[in-house]
């Protein structure tokens, strides 16, 4: 299996998006915008107007997180190792459910799972929608108090997502960082104390220096 590096996996959602919107285009309830502009956004960037429409049709949404590698599309079963299928639910949010249906000796597995197994969405109460909404905001980097009013989330919901957010940034940035500088390249660092006041008053207390560093050239 071909690894797909974090620059490709982005050309890959922007191509599934665009396929997506080039889709809507012919659907009778997406409405015109002016001058030829299209309400669900431009290009392979998705605006929340595409994610409202998309899962107007809870199907069709299942189906794209799946193509963009936000939702499994297979699933070993966790008694047997087989591999289990999407089976339909309406017991549950997402209205899918993973489910094995193979079995030895005339006797079937019925083990179950939930389709966010091992996803962006586990264990979280919120629809799918909503969650892909609150991402959407969080990178756009609109205030939580906005988000929370829009989505009528809880206080707690909006920061635990903001924070889960940071951490994957942060994972990010520790798997994927590069060394930079080398002979005949120039660094340009700087330097910055992080720390609080106490109280909120007085001088700041007990802080944490930081070093930053650009090369020259590549930025």
């Amino acid at each position: 299996m071909v690894e797909l590096s974090y620059h490709n996996m982005a050309l890959s959602f922007s191509t599934i998006v665009k396929a997506y919107k080039d889709e809507m285009k012919k659907w009778p309830i997406i409405p015109k915008g002016s001058l030829g502009r299209s309400v669900v956004g431009a290009g392979g960037f998705p605006n929340k107007l595409f994610f409202g429409f998309l899962f107007s049709d809870n199907d069709r949404g299942v189906k794209f997180l799946q193509e963009c590698g936000l939702l499994k599309r297979e699933m070993p079963c966790s008694k047997c190792g087989s591999n289990m299928s999407l089976w339909k639910s309406e017991s549950v949010i997402d209205k899918f459910r993973w489910r094995c249906r193979k079995g030895k000796r005339g006797q079937r597995c019925n083990a179950t799972r939930s389709l966010r197994n091992s996803s962006w969405f586990t264990d979280s109460k919120l629809t799918l929608l909503e969650i892909m909404l609150l991402t959407y905001d969080i990178m756009q980097k609109v205030p939580s108090k906005a988000i929370q009013k829009e989505l009528q989330t809880e206080q707690n919901t909006a920061c635990d997502w903001f924070q889960f957010c940071r951490e994957v940034v942060l994972d990010f940035v520790e798997n994927k960082s590069e060394m930079i500088g080398e002979e005949g390249k120039v660094v340009e660092i700087d330097e910055s104390k992080f720390g609080k006041r106490k109280n909120y008053r007085g001088h700041y207390v007990k802080g944490q220096w930081v070093f930053g560093g650009v090369e020259r050239g590549t930025g």
